[in-house]
């Protein structure tokens, strides 16, 4: 299991209970150098540091006293317990290879090579320059993700990213440039109906195909329907238009209402606040969207250099995306 959350950096004599006979505060060792480096808060008194999952909005957070540090904690059962065995302020891909009943972990690697191919675990970065007589030299870093959930982090160039398969996180601090994602996955579910039918359903009086199927649509681990399948490829037919739908055939078919949860997407994780505005929900965000030719550009202020900051998502628009898309962190 692996999960992102924050810790509460606090000074070396944090006393949260003004109580001299408990220990408010636990020394770690962030970097892995065998040496204790940060100190962080244990409300708890259990010797380890406490988690603080919604950052500044968690129960015990202390702003005075504290300062938030993200984190990536990985954990491995172990003799039936859950064994914390990788903790680092840098988000790393943590993967298990089993072979029968072996597991091996994989942490921070780039590339796996089998006998026949070679698999990329990392995204792969390549950086261009161009010159022109109005903008001078310019620099650019094109981003190529993997077919796995990626983590990246937008940086100072301009840059191109295409985020592959998978569930993708592009986290946006102010040392961002003007980027453009080509290939950015809106959340995108859907009302629709199916179309319920009799077991003998036929429409093609052809016995060598099944024009229904089965499916479990409630989540209760039981096939419900049948369902109208009129192409044979194992899924129910959408009937977007209802009983308009021209293969809705009224005698033989009854509409059910469904809605179709999208859980592939890909999440902008923003820093609250960015660049002195007034980011700090999807709300606050929209106000700064704006469809072009080439798809939503989001305006983000003006940056750490004192240049605007913007990011494109190449062929989406405004009315694509929702809440679902965004996260907005107190730090990255």
């Amino acid at each position: 299991m692996v999960e992102d959350t924050y810790l509460a950096v606090v000074a070396s004599d944090f006393d949260a209970d003004n109580n001299a006979d408990t220990v408010d505060v636990v020394h770690v060792d962030t970097n892995r150098d065998g040496e204790a480096d940060s100190y962080f808060a244990d409300l708890n008194n259990d010797g380890t540091a406490d988690q603080f999952a919604q950052g500044s909005d968690t129960d015990g957070f202390d702003a005075a006293s504290m300062t938030l540090r993200q984190i990536t904690l990985a954990y491995e059962q172990v003799n039936g317990s859950a064994k914390l065995f990788y903790e680092d302020v840098v988000s790393e891909k943590v993967f298990s290879a089993t072979t029968g009943n072996n597991t091996d972990t994989l942490i921070g690697v780039e590339l796996v090579e089998f006998a026949d191919k070679a698999l990329d675990l990392q995204p792969t970065a390549s950086d261009t320059s161009s010159f022109s007589a109005a903008a001078g030299i310019v620099q650019t870093r094109e981003i190529e993700g993997t077919g796995f959930a990626d983590v990246i982090d937008i940086e100072a160039l301009d840059e191109v990213l295409t985020l592959g398969d998978e569930n993708d996180i592009v986290r946006v601090g102010s040392n961002g440039g003007v980027d453009m994602i080509t290939d950015f996955d809106a959340k995108n579910d859907v009302d629709t109906y199916y179309a319920i039918v009799g077991n003998d359903f036929n429409p093609d009086s052809n016995d060598d195909t099944a024009d229904k199927v089965s499916v479990d649509i409630d989540g209760d681990n039981s096939a419900d329907g049948p369902f109208a399948d009129l192409d044979n490829n194992s899924v129910p037919d959408h009937f977007d238009a209802g009983a308009d739908d021209a293969n809705f055939d009224a005698p033989t078919m009854t509409l059910q209402a469904i809605e179709i949860i999208d859980d592939s997407f890909d999440v902008i994780e923003i820093e609250k606040l960015l660049n002195g505005t007034s980011i700090t929900s999807f709300e606050s965000l929209r106000s700064r969207m704006s469809d072009t030719n080439l798809g939503v550009e989001i305006s983000l202020g003006v940056n750490e250099a004192g240049e605007e900051q913007q990011i494109t998502l190449e062929g989406v628009t405004v009315d694509e995306l929702s809440a679902s898309n965004f996260a907005f962190v107190d730090v990255l």
